[in-house]
């Protein structure tokens, strides 16, 4: 592993991704492809609220202040299963890693590529700080029904502004990440699934003391189809300062 991680060639962290862009999900699966513009309102990480980056991290990756962008046991994981020849690689990335991958690198599920991200995560800690990293990374990662980062998530989703979101709202978002669309609350087949997403998330919260056992218990028995918009349905978008300031790249298309 050592001796692949002095050989990789990283790219440059500022340089544009290609022009069109395919955006997979955690398993590795295409779910779209872009030429242009995308569903998407960048913010800065003061704009989104508090309590939605708690549920991230809380879900995702709750060392992630703590610790090196780079798990070691997950990589090691991974390597055991590559000599064990297992088709279906485990091991599970933190945050930054998942920032690195979704920016740079293909969904191959193989030992090479996971020490590519390993590299990478790296390097991204050391050229930038751990809140721009979770601010990329929430203005990026895919959250369904078209939408990409928390700015266009909670509008599609909610209908309100990301600084608006509540407790029931940041932890369905945040237990959206891994497979959208198999914990979609609008279809019929994955409302049980929205259900344990959402328990699993607002869990680690309270494991991470970011929700009181009152919380827990009020936000767990409150129904998602109470707050969550029908599929279909339009909502209404605004931009942030950074979007309108940075232009037509970030044309925003509402579902």
């Amino acid at each position: 592993g050592i001796y692949s991680l002095a050989r990789l060639e990283l790219p440059d962290l500022a340089a544009l991704v290609d022009e069109t862009s395919i955006v997979y999900d955690r398993n590795g699966a295409e779910i779209a492809r872009f030429s242009g513009g995308q569903n998407r309102v960048p913010l800065d990480l003061d704009e989104m609220s508090p309590i939605l980056i708690d549920a991230v991290v809380a879900a995702e990756d709750a060392d992630f202040f703590v610790r090196p962008g780079v798990d070691p046991v997950a990589i090691a994981r991974v390597a055991w299963a590559d000599v064990r020849n297992k088709s279906a690689l485990e091991g599970r990335s933190t945050i930054t890693q998942q920032d690195g991958r979704n920016a740079f690198l293909t969904p191959e599920r193989t030992l090479r590529r996971k020490l590519e991200e390993a590299a990478l995560a790296v390097k991204l800690e050391r050229e930038t700080s751990k809140d721009e990293i979770l601010e990329g990374y929430l203005n990026t990662i895919y959250f369904g029904r078209g939408a990409y980062g928390v700015g266009a998530a909670s509008r599609a989703w909610f209908g309100i502004g990301p600084s608006e979101l509540d407790i029931g709202q940041a932890a369905y978002l945040a237990g959206l990440i891994r497979d959208p669309d198999a914990a979609d609350i609008s279809r019929p087949a994955q409302v049980q699934e929205a259900y344990r997403r959402r328990a699993t998330v607002l869990g680690a919260m309270l494991a991470e003391a970011f929700i009181t056992a009152e919380e827990w218990t009020r936000v767990d028995a409150t129904p998602i189809e109470g707050y969550t918009l029908p599929r279909g349905e339009n909502a209404s978008t605004q931009l942030s300062e950074r979007a309108r300031v940075s232009g037509s790249e970030f044309l925003v298309d509402t579902i």
